[in-house]
């Protein structure tokens, strides 16, 4: 089966609900980025993007932060899309 390259962003919300991941720890993750361009560009993407794109750049070390690792990126991608 080929990877999930992106999934929307309610998908991607319920999957980290139903793992336990709260949505202010993805805040607080970006939080943690210490410039304060890229903090914001990847908050817009986060709160304002219909889709939450596979390979975007910030995507592994947020999802690191969040102590998941690119299997678990990529199951998250595989079971967001069907919900």
């Amino acid at each position: 089966m080929l990877p999930i390259s992106r999934a929307s962003a309610r998908q991607i919300r319920l999957w980290l609900i139903n793992n336990n991941i709260s949505l202010q720890a993805v805040s607080d993750a970006i939080n943690t980025i210490e410039d304060p361009i890229i903090r914001d560009s990847v908050r817009v993407e986060w709160e304002y993007a219909p889709y939450i794109e596979r390979n975007h750049p910030m995507l592994v070390p947020l999802a690191q932060n969040l102590g998941l690792s690119e299997t678990d990126i990529n199951r998250a991608f595989l079971e967001a899309s069907q919900l």
